[in-house]
């Protein structure tokens, strides 16, 4: 090699290394700011999927409770209204003579 292109390699050699370590302190610094970001990112992704996985898991269990309590009520209707057929006639009662409303003058004539 002739001294023209050692004396080119070892300038752009010296001149690449002070670059590169400057580059190299800011690429680590902003590789670090990109890889908190990211980090900070995923965990509120996993925690808005964990959320939505509960909500479904909720949501399927009162589907599943509400058809049990129609499946119920359709085998056993009597047992269902058991405990309103003691009050479905006082609510005809109140219903047709109006027991909240004897002293309402639109009963009064």
């Amino acid at each position: 090699m002739s001294e023209i292109g050692v004396i080119k390699k070892a300038i752009a050699r010296t001149n690449s290394v002070d670059i590169g370590k400057a580059m190299s302190l800011g690429m680590k610094i902003s590789a670090g700011y990109i890889a908190l970001g990211t980090a900070i990112d995923t965990g509120s992704k996993i925690n808005e999927h964990q959320q939505v996985k509960h909500q479904r898991r909720a949501d399927l269990k009162a589907l599943k409770k509400q058809q049990k309590d129609q499946m119920n009520y359709r085998k056993n209707p009597r047992k269902a209204l058991s405990n309103q057929l003691g009050q479905m006639p006082l609510d005809l009662f109140n219903q047709r003579i109006g027991h909240t409303n004897m002293g309402n003058s639109k009963y009064t004539r």
